[in-house]
């Protein structure tokens, strides 16, 4: 499948995403030198955010407020149903509308996509899922909507073996399945972005299906893939051992990506050089911690960091600018169930995310002005706490946001609007 791009562009098969003025190398970069810098920060390559050292723990740091801080007491929140089973893993506003994504809570069911063009009225998309497909996230690109996932192979034993996926559309009506290279035969991918120039991908080389924060099967590795049309990719895994990737974001037209490297909680940022990174580790005084997910407020980049191996152990908030590093916001904040950060016009929203086996108790939601002190937001309010929602992904809509999940193994969404 080709999605058309006005001119100027590159081409040279498969599915065109914009501009590609900085092609990605076609070897995976050799394993350079690791540079110290400071007691717990690392260059790797090219710098493209200088984030320095991590400072000490202090629970007295806070951000700036946001000049609009969103107000939950404004406005109502209006449920929309949908049909099928599972909850949505991702949502992204495109040329063509909204688009919607999600994955079955059974191994053996198929993902779904639904489109809008108002954020009302919704319209399952025809696609060539397969049942055990996932849809780990769905992004815009200049011209259409790229989704990424993976299929298990359901007879191929425990774990089972993975192969990465690609799907496109232009219209998010219709979806077609990417003939792909240059990612591995055994593998997932868990998240991805395109940053106007060129998609980046990460996730796992080697057998097993797992989530992003989860731990992941003997004999997986962490790897980042970019590609400029979404059919050829190229492994661009930095340096390091144990590595693992979480969360991709996109902070001024560059990739920023957290997770784990040998147990610490890192930071991955990238310049317009494609295969070069720039590695901050967060200096924190728990073992085998990881990065889960990342948010930007410029200048501020901000992390949720949890224990690698228990998903649902102790959660802690960091931030970092270019000119003070990392330092810890507060303990337990937001609650322990959150696997994932976004920033919009300013106010932090964290959420359980996407999980076979977490629902948590009490608000679905959770906000912040200053990232030390969060509210929950009740969605269901009113209505009984069974059966347990989750929320994976919000999304600006108008002047007011949009909710994606489940509730009670079904695909449930919410659209905020003030009045």
């Amino acid at each position: 499948m080709t999605v058309e791009v006005d001119e100027p562009h590159s081409v040279r098969s498969g599915v065109i995403v914009g501009d590609a003025d900085h092609s990605p190398p076609r070897n995976r970069p050799r394993r350079g030198p690791v540079v110290i810098v400071a007691a717990c920060f690392a260059l790797v390559g090219w710098t493209a955010i200088d984030l320095g050292p991590s400072t000490e723990v202090t629970s007295e740091a806070a951000l700036a407020e946001p000049e609009q801080p969103f107000d939950d007491s404004a406005g109502d929140w209006i449920p929309l149903s949908f049909d099928g089973s599972g909850g949505f893993t991702g949502v992204v506003e495109g040329p063509d509308g909204i688009v919607a994504v999600g994955t079955g809570y059974r191994i053996d069911s198929p993902p779904f996509a639904f489109h809008s063009t108002d954020g009302v009225e919704w319209t399952e998309a025809e696609a060539p899922f397969e049942p055990g497909d996932a849809i780990a996230s769905v992004v815009r690109t200049r011209t259409g909507y790229i989704a990424t996932g993976y299929r298990p192979d359901l007879d191929s034993g425990v774990p089972p073996a993975v192969t990465p996926k690609v799907w496109a559309s232009s219209d998010g009506s219709q979806w077609a399945e990417v003939a792909t290279a240059g990612l591995p035969e055994d593998g997932t991918i868990v998240g991805s972005l395109f940053d106007g120039t060129r998609l980046t991908a990460i996730g796992w080389e080697g057998p097993g299906v797992h989530e992003p924060t989860t731990p992941p099967p003997d004999g997986s590795d962490g790897r980042i893939w970019t590609s400029d049309d979404g059919q050829e990719w190229y492994d661009v895994t930095p340096p390091g051992t144990a590595l693992r990737f979480t969360d991709v974001i996109e902070v001024d037209g560059s990739a920023v990506i957290s997770g784990g490297a040998a147990g610490r909680p890192a930071v991955w940022t990238a310049g317009v050089e494609a295969g070069r990174w720039n590695e901050s580790i967060i200096a924190t005084d728990r073992p085998d911690q990881l990065a889960v997910s990342i948010a930007a407020r410029v200048p501020e980049l901000v992390a949720i960091v949890r224990s690698a191996a228990d998903v649902e152990g102790v959660v802690t908030v960091w931030s970092a600018s270019t000119d003070d590093g990392w330092t810890q916001i507060d303990r337990r904040v937001p609650p322990d169930s959150s696997n994932w950060v976004r920033s919009i016009d300013g106010t932090l929203f964290a959420g359980a995310g996407f999980t076979r086996t977490i629902f948590p108790d009490g608000p679905e939601l959770w906000t912040s002005e200053s990232g030390n002190r969060w509210d929950g937001v009740e969605l269901t309010a009113g209505v009984s706490p069974w059966p347990p929602t989750v929320i994976a992904a919000v999304s600006r809509f108008e002047d007011g946001l949009m909710a994606f999940g489940s509730r009670g193994g079904q695909p449930a969404a919410w659209v905020f609007r003030y009045g």
